[in-house]
């Protein structure tokens, strides 16, 4: 999944995981709670990449002050 997002930015992933988070809701109103189950993991997953890249971009940012 993450090579999936790899083109995507921060603010097309908040997007993504509101998205389906919202469609898990309409998932639950519906009754299918497999198919709103499955939307929360990928908004997880989605979310832990988002949070990942967030570090690592801090990290080069903290390293590149150490640097000067």
């Amino acid at each position: 999944m993450k090579e999936m997002l790899d083109g995507l930015d921060e603010e097309e992933l908040y997007h993504i995981i509101n998205g389906m988070l919202d469609l898990s809701k309409i998932s639950l109103r519906n009754g299918d709670t497999v198919d709103a189950k499955k939307k929360e993991i990928i908004a997880k997953k989605v979310s832990d990449i988002r949070i990942a890249r967030q570090h690592e971009q801090a990290k080069r940012i903290l390293d590149k002050e150490e640097k000067r």
